[in-house]
């Protein structure tokens, strides 16, 4: 099969022929139809400071993000079936640490990732994990089952945060923040305001719901909100952006009293007055990682089926493998939604 694969250290990645990979007692073999660039894809392609400290198995295929049709099961498999359409959790998890005995699996003190950790889904047959399956609609395109991985972190975080008629604010209009603008919006979040330094982002974030867009640097978001709320502050802000000037100014446009969900990940320190941002606010901090195991993901397709969330709004591009050098250079500029791998094509 062909697959994608980060052969050494180093920037770039090489498209190969190779064997099958083996199949354990509890894995799936599954033939991948659509598979989307994250920003940890990026990051290794790129081979940046953050790719070099994670002790890579290399060579690795990369992709976490992926629907698919189930071609073989292990021994073990008993959840899903041969035939099965699934999209997948990128997060295999020991179901043994105090975590997966409590109902967190998704930050499962062990957990192993997808073209991470493990072999990855930039490839025409993937293996992986039973517990990381999803069973999806047969009629759900594959388009759209690619991005609910990506999809979840978004409704993860706008779900917690209890947004129903809430003036909510999404900072960072990458795919995750697009797909936190729509949950929000499909949650009930009203006003939706989201924010970001790109004009093609920003008509994207339109387009999948925010009611207000702001471009931070044309205009001052504290006083954009301000202005918005007659000088209270947003209940709600989930920050996807990761940029620590972003998350620092966050503060200053929070009500007392407020949410701040915190998704992006900041490549840089952060330096914050705890006292005047939390305390003296008695604001609500709380970070999220990935998704629940499953009830994010029965959230998502209920949000789907119910017609409140297309997640293919998302989707902008597609490539062949053979394409992997534009597709991941068009996701760094990040002139793009969601990229996708059609590896079958």
């Amino acid at each position: 099969m062909k697959a994608l694969i980060k052969k050494g250290p180093g920037p770039g990645l090489v498209l190969e022929e190779v064997p099958p990979l083996p199949l354990g007692p509890r894995d799936l073999r599954v033939r991948v139809e659509a598979a989307a660039i994250c920003g940890t894809d990026i990051h290794i392609y790129h081979w940046n400071a953050w790719a070099q400290s994670q002790n890579l198995p290399l060579p690795l295929i990369l992709g976490h993000e992926f629907s698919g049709r189930v071609l073989e099961v292990g021994p073990e498999v008993h959840r899903v079936m041969v035939g099965d359409k699934i999209a997948a959790d990128s997060h295999a998890v020991c179901g043994k640490c105090y975590q997966c005995l409590n109902g967190m699996q998704h930050i499962c003190a062990n957990v192993k990732v997808l073209g991470v950790h493990m072999p990855g889904v930039f490839c025409q047959e993937a293996v992986v994990p039973e517990e990381c399956a999803f069973p999806v609609p047969e009629g759900m395109p594959w388009e759209q089952a690619a991005v609910l991985e990506p999809l979840g972190v978004g409704v993860h975080a706008v779900k917690a945060a209890d947004v129903g008629g809430s003036f909510a604010v999404v900072v960072g209009c990458g795919p995750i923040g697009l797909g936190a603008v729509a949950a929000a919006r499909a949650m009930g979040a009203s006003p939706v305001v989201a924010s970001d330094v790109s004009d093609y982002r920003l008509e994207m974030a339109a387009r999948v719901g925010a009611d207000v867009v702001v471009d931070v640097r044309k205009d001052d978001m504290v006083a954009r909100v301000m202005e918005l709320t007659r000088g209270v502050g947003a209940d709600v802000i989930i920050e996807c952006s990761g940029n620590v000037k972003a998350v620092a100014q966050a503060f200053d446009y929070l009500r007392k009293g407020g949410r701040l969900m915190m998704v992006g990940l900041p490549s840089e320190p952060l330096t914050l007055e705890v006292t005047r941002a939390i305390v003296f606010k008695e604001a609500m901090v709380r970070g999220f990682h990935g998704r629940e195991m499953y009830a994010t993901w029965t959230q998502m397709e209920r949000l789907i089926s119910g017609g409140r969330i297309d997640p293919g709004l998302i989707v902008t591009h597609r490539f062949p493998l053979e394409g992997y050098e534009e597709a991941f250079d068009l996701a760094h500029r990040g002139q793009a939604g969601k990229v996708l791998f059609l590896p079958q094509a």
